[in-house]
């Protein structure tokens, strides 16, 4: 065990090093495919909000 914490540690760091070299751009493509939509964030809370109370409105009928 103590050989493959050692060998963990590089892999680790080596994998934080590519993050951070990543252009600008990169990071731009990864949060568009993220949010394939153009929506706003106040927007995408504002439906999470619509729909908390929906379901728990739901659950109470449901079990009752």
């Amino acid at each position: 065990m103590a050989i493959s914490i050692p060998n963990a540690s590089p892999l680790i760091q080596s994998a934080s090093s590519e993050a951070a070299d990543l252009p600008p751009r990169a990071k731009k493509r990864a949060k568009m495919k993220a949010s394939p939509s153009p929506t706003l964030p106040s927007e995408i809370a504002a439906r999470i909000q619509e729909t908390l109370p929906e379901v728990v409105i739901a659950q109470p009928g449901s079990s009752g």
